[in-house]
């Protein structure tokens, strides 16, 4: 097996992951049968419950991705570097 099929497979690995989670959260939810209130459909419930799922999803990914995004050694130096300025002035 070549390089370039070992990434297909692991970049659908991946993307079936997204997927999974999505579901889960059911940030894409679509209308059931629980939206609807006295025979009309409740927009605002759902866009209520839809928005959250989203805020959850995004805020898991968030945490599992931070440590690609951001380098704690380098903003730790940043800082130093900050300080021993507004020391000197």
């Amino acid at each position: 097996m070549g390089r370039s099929n070992l990434n297909r497979i692991s970049n659908l690995r991946l993307f079936k992951l997204f997927q999974f989670r999505w579901a889960i959260n059911l940030a894409g939810t679509l209308p059931r049968r629980e939206f609807i209130y006295q025979g009309e459909f409740d927009e605002e419930l759902f866009s209520e419950i839809r928005e959250k799922k989203l805020v959850q999803l995004l805020a898991r990914e968030m945490i599992e991705t931070e440590p690609k995004w951001l380098n704690y050694e380098f903003e730790q130096a940043q800082v130093k570097i900050d300080v021993g300025d507004m020391i000197l002035e």
